[in-house]
């Protein structure tokens, strides 16, 4: 055993400075000797050190005296509160605080003293120590208060510093502990400057030795102000200046004026004349060029009298530069300068500028093939600078055809025989039908018979076909005497089925007014009518969608034209929240008056008024209750809203959870059906809970409510009853608080769930010390098992797991995934979608987002502004410069750029002149013309297109080349079968065809 040494500890002495007569004791030191016994030889009990008495005055004392080499320790520190700098102060109380360090191989100990110290801190290695002693900074006449000398301003000449100083007040009045005293006081001023209002210092110093405080003489200062002088008068005089010429540089105005004083501050403001400016400091910035008639002011002060004088100077507009037109895109019929800034361009077939014709747009279309034309920038003459012409750019077009595009619709019964084709810039052209080899001159194409169409193209004034001109789609091309001849053969005609007439049944959500026993192509999928019945169910996917009906033809017919018959989107669900209160042989909606003109269900297809159900209802089991509005002769029902609940042999809410726990452990319980808006509170033992004890959170179709383990830490062993509380009922149970030293040790298993899946044992499990237990994690329909993490580790996607000989707590956590070819966050758009690749594709490219975080909304509609803003993104958002010229398209719009940039370079005309219809759906051919001048803008090849035979409802008119691309690119796609191929080019494109359309033409270009 280790040896104890000890020394035994001499007693400790204070000695404390006391004011005597005028006799100050200076220090204040802790006395202590070390002895022989009584302590541990490295242990030191009592500290001797010096600090002297505070005095006021006196030089502040920053370290301890007495602590020599040959002691056991050091002072490291001596600090003071109330921070004293340099000298103590007047009446002030300090406490000093000193810190110890014990040399190597030595420690204090614990009753370690300093006589008449206070001990504050021991450190925890027993190495360093703190001791604090509060004192009373004595003086020798303790000044209450000093009476003021107040400031004096002078309204005379002094003629020396010793006149001033007899004006002064020459006696100051202190407060001291004996009563008023009144001090004498000695005046002086330094530097003294006798500068009119200049404001001097005069200092005064008491000269009674007798209230001197340890040499410490009482000073203070006064400031007296001079008398103001006489003020000057100061002149300010115009500058002549020659026209200014406006060049986008400030201008200085101090140049325009001179002035014959200095340390004088000028105003400048703007007095009149033709132009326009703003004017900051000395700097006047041109708004419009013209005549200013500037004014420079002085304001009056104590020394300078007011003053001001005018200059008129004249600014004249400036020449702005005019860069010559380059080309951008040229083609055979049209021309694409590269773009400037804040220009009109012009063209002429003469080098004349006064010929020339003016735009907006950088693009000039129908020129002629093989002509040369001269070209123009323009910037036009605006409030600073004239108009300036850039010099001329002359362009020869080509005028060789190498392809052509003609549409010719197919034969059908009783269908007008079409004669000419629509022209082009490059030529024109007829056709000609024939039966074999005979003309045919009938007004109307007959059933079951074989037509040839003739065509001839004649290419106009400076244009020819050359010599492999391309014709796709025909089965001969022949040039014959400059012309193009082209022949194709058709099939033999059938009679048409008739149109459909078909109407909407609101209430049986069906297709009415149909013929029985016939066949449908709706949307691209068939559908048949009962042999004795005319209607035809609503499907979902129809709701919000224009859809296409048509009669399907026989072996004897065509199929028929098609009926676009607008399906409306049915009614958002109700808002309003429900509540129910159900039993073994009733469920009860409780707010059912709530829902004006609605109806009720437990299985949405049996409908019924009242919001009251009967039967026989499981305990346990959960059950839905729907509400809808109802449907109107112009309206669906809404879409239903709907509440899950579970029957409860006690309460109309269910309560799961934790049913054992030790003191200081956090418990948690589930109550199903209920909703947390609801929540009013919880009880245990009949008492009302603190909110700071417990959080509410909503998970699925439970209310969580966790009650912390600050709060059962104080709760008893055994028993405890629990209520939680909503607005139209409460859920009631038990739970057991054991001891923390149960002999029958319990661990926590946690198993958690994520979407799209379940676990068994879900949420918090108490399981035996020893024991085991197996978790079976299920995935939902849809979705598949993507990990499981056991204690935060990943165990792969198992569908099962054990905990053996538990002997800790543990968590398990089973994560799922949509089984889904491709990561798309949207819950509408299924891999069976014909669209859904297409869907993926734009998705993942950025071309387009979800309406939400989790829809897509193939079925709703886009606007125009919408697709010109998409593109618009494509094209990397360029810099716009100004405004579009259509007066629905303001300045401040999410689309406006869009709008302006699209109409800059020729991709939107607009729908009139000045309307461009921002917030109108875009139809199908819409779409395809944006995208068709979009690809001529980007100079993509657009020689691939479609005759669109085949298409009964194939546009004629001006999108007719624009769909013609679109399809024969492969950009836009029809349906139907057969000869009854249909485009629907006039109906709202959906948010799924635009997708598609971009997904094409992104993949083709």
């Amino acid at each position: 055993m280790k040896k104890n040494f000890y020394k035994k500890a001499a007693s400790v002495v204070l000695s404390v400075a006391m004011v005597t007569g005028g006799t100050v004791v200076p220090n204040v030191v802790a006395y202590a000797d070390n002895g022989t016994g009584g302590q541990l030889a490295n242990e030191i009990s009592a500290l001797s050190f010096g600090v002297d008495q505070p005095v006021a005055g006196g030089v502040v004392q920053t370290a301890v005296t007495g602590v020599t080499e040959d002691k056991d320790y050091i002072a490291k520190s001596l600090s003071w509160s109330e921070n004293p700098v340099g000298k103590y102060g007047y009446n002030k109380v300090y406490t000093a605080t000193v810190v110890f360090e014990a040399k190597q191989d030595k420690t204090f100990k614990d009753t370690v003293e300093a006589g008449g110290w206070t001990r504050t801190v021991l450190s925890k290695d027993k190495k360093t120590v703190t001791f604090t002693h509060t004192f009373e900074a004595t003086a020798k006449a303790k000044i209450k208060s000093v009476g003021v000398v107040s400031g004096k301003v002078l309204t005379k000449e002094y003629a020396s510093v010793d006149d001033i100083i007899k004006d002064l007040q020459q006696k100051v009045d202190v407060e001291t502990e004996d009563g008023k005293k009144e001090l004498n006081l000695k005046w002086s001023c330094s530097n003294y400057d006798k500068t009119p209002q200049k404001t001097n210092v005069f200092t005064w110093t008491a000269e009674n030795s007798e209230f001197d405080a340890n040499s410490k003489v009482l000073t203070g200062k006064v400031d007296v102000i001079n008398a103001k002088a006489a003020k000057e008068d100061v002149k300010i005089t115009a500058v002549a200046k020659d026209a200014y010429v406006y060049e986008g540089k400030s201008i200085n105005l101090s140049d325009l004026f001179t002035v014959d004083k200095t340390g004088v501050t000028v105003r400048y403001n703007k007095d009149g004349g033709t132009g326009e400016g703003s004017i900051d400091g000395s700097e006047l910035t041109v708004t419009k060029a013209g005549t200013f008639k500037i004014k420079a002011e002085v304001e009056a002060s104590d020394k300078f009298n007011a003053a001001s004088a005018t200059n008129t100077i004249t600014v004249n507009k400036g020449t702005q530069k005019v860069d010559t037109p380059e080309v951008a895109k040229k083609e055979k019929t049209s021309v694409t300068l590269k773009t400037q800034n804040g220009v009109k361009y012009g063209y002429s077939e003469k080098n004349d500028v006064t010929k020339a014709t003016w735009q907006t747009s950088p693009e000039f279309n129908k020129l002629k093939a093989g002509g040369t034309y001269y070209f123009f920038v323009k910037a036009e003459e605006n409030k600073l600078y004239n108009e300036a012409v850039s010099s001329a750019l002359a362009v020869t077009l080509s005028s060789e055809i190498g392809s052509v595009s003609i549409n010719v619709t197919a034969p059908s019964t009783g269908q007008k025989p079409q004669r000419t084709i629509e022209s082009t810039d490059g030529y024109t052209g007829t056709i000609e039908w024939k039966i074999g080899s005979s003309k045919f001159s009938g007004t109307a194409f007959k059933a079951k018979t074989e037509y040839t169409a003739v065509v001839t193209l004649t290419p106009k004034t400076g244009y020819s076909f050359a010599e492999s001109v391309k014709a796709d789609g025909w089965d001969k091309a022949v040039i014959s005497g400059g012309k193009l001849v082209l022949t194709k053969k058709f099939a033999a005609t059938k009679e048409s089925e008739k149109t459909p007439d078909a109407s909407i049944d609101y209430g049986k959500e069906r297709l009415t007014d149909l013929v029985k026993g016939s066949t449908y192509i709706i949307e691209g999928k068939e559908y048949k009518t009962a042999s004795n019945g005319t209607t035809i169910s609503i499907p979902e996917a129809w709701f919000g969608k224009t859809i296409s009906i048509v009669k399907k033809g026989t072996n004897k017919t065509d199929d028929s034209y098609a009926q676009m018959l607008k399906i409306p989107s049915r009614p958002d669900a109700p808002t309003r929240k429900l509540k129910v209160k159900a039993t073994k042989s009733k469920v009860e909606i409780t707010n059912a008056d709530d829902y004006n003109k609605c109806e009720f269900s437990m299985d949405k297809s049996d409908w019924q008024n009242s919001g009251t159900f009967k039967g026989t209802f499981k305990n346990g089991k959960t059950y839905t209750v729907y509400v809808r509005e109802k449907a109107t002769s112009k309206n669906f029902a809404s879409k239903p809203a709907y509440k899950e609940f579970e029957i409860d042999k006690s309460s109309e809410y269910n309560l799961s959870g934790d049913n054992r726990i030790d003191r200081g452990e956090s418990i948690t319980f589930r109550v199903r059906n209920a909703d947390e808006d609801d929540f009013e509170k919880i009880l245990i033992d009949d008492e009302k809970l603190a909110s700071k004890y417990y959080s509410v959170d909503e998970s699925g179709s439970y209310v969580v409510v966790k009650v912390k383990g600050s709060y059962t830490e104080d709760l008893k062993k055994g028993d405890h009853d629990v209520e939680i509380v909503f607005e139209d009922g409460s859920a009631e149970g038990t739970f057991k608080v054991a001891s923390s030293s149960s002999s029958a040790k319990y661990y926590t298993i946690k198993a958690i769930a994520g979407k799209g899946g379940s676990i068994s044992h879900e949420g918090p499990k108490e399981v035996k010390k020893g024991s085991d237990i197996t978790y079976t994690i299920t995935p939902d329909r849809g979705y598949k098992i993507s990990d499981v993490y056991v204690n935060g580790r990943s165990k792969g996607d198992i569908s099962k797991y054990t905990f053996k000989d538990v002997d800790s707590d543990n968590k398990i956590e089973a994560e799922f995934v949509k089984e889904k070819k491709d990561d798309i966050p949207f819950t509408d758009v299924y891999e069976t979608d014909s669209f859904y690749d297409a869907v993926v594709d734009v998705y993942k490219k950025g071309l387009m987002a979800g309406t939400s975080d989790t829809t897509f909304s193939p079925n709703s509609t886009l606007t125009r502004a919408m697709v010109v803003k998409t593109l618009y993104n494509i094209e990397g958002t360029p810099k716009v410069y100004g405004r579009s010229s259509f007066t629905d398209v303001p300045s401040n719009e999410w689309y406006s750029d869009a709008v302006a940039w699209a109409q800059s370079v020729g991709i939107a005309s607009g729908m009139t002149k000045t309307t461009f219809n921002p917030n109108g759906y875009v139809t199908k051919e819409q779409a395809a013309q944006f995208l068709y001048t979009y690809a001529k803008f980007k100079g993509y090849n657009v020689s691939e297109v479609s005759t669109l035979t085949g298409y009964v409802d194939a546009p004629t008119g001006w999108s007719r080349p624009a769909v013609s691309w679109a399809v024969g690119s492969g950009i836009m796609k029809g349906y139907g079968s057969g000869y009854a191929m249909y485009l629907a080019p006039s109906t709202n494109a959906l948010r799924s065809d635009i997708a598609m359309m971009l997904s094409n033409f992104t993949d083709k270009y």
